[in-house]
């Protein structure tokens, strides 16, 4: 009898240390199944990130000029309104697409709806403009501006 509950013992605390070990086989899998996951999802957050800086690169980025320059700054000007205060346009010499506008008679809102167009243009760049107040009327000035299409 004493033999029979040692053998039932024994084998109690055999399939007893057998399922703790199954058991703490299948957690350790379960920890690496987590951790495998938490890396993946890592991987998948970094991804969506980096998308997301693409994607706000692109809009940034904006339309690109296709034709000449001269005609995008009287569509433009006609756009906003403003063609009529188109002073003078000149074309710049050098290897790149330029030109010198003066506009006058511009108020705050006009001048900076010029500088959004211009903005909007992923191959447009301001070379340097001047503001200068008109003394006839003080809520105007004139914008001397010089563009360039950058190819």
């Amino acid at each position: 009898m004493i033999k029979e509950r040692l053998i039932i013992l024994i084998i109690f605390v055999f399939l007893l240390s057998l399922s703790s070990g199954i058991y703490s086989a299948k957690k350790k899998d379960l920890y690496q199944d987590v951790r495998e996951l938490k890396k993946r999802y890592e991987k998948i957050a970094d991804l969506s990130r980096q998308y997301l800086a693409l994607s706000e690169m692109e809009k940034k980025k904006g339309r690109m000029l296709k034709g000449g320059l001269l005609g995008y700054i009287q569509k433009s000007s006609g756009s906003i309104g403003i063609s009529d205060n188109i002073g003078s346009i000149k074309p710049l010499p050098g290897d790149r697409e330029a030109v010198d506008v003066l506009y006058q008679k511009l108020d705050l809102a006009q001048i900076i709806s010029i500088f959004k167009e211009i903005d909007g243009v992923s191959n447009l760049r301001v070379r340097s403009f001047s503001i200068s107040r008109r003394f006839d009327n003080p809520g105007l000035a004139d914008l001397n501006i010089q563009i360039e299409k950058i190819k």
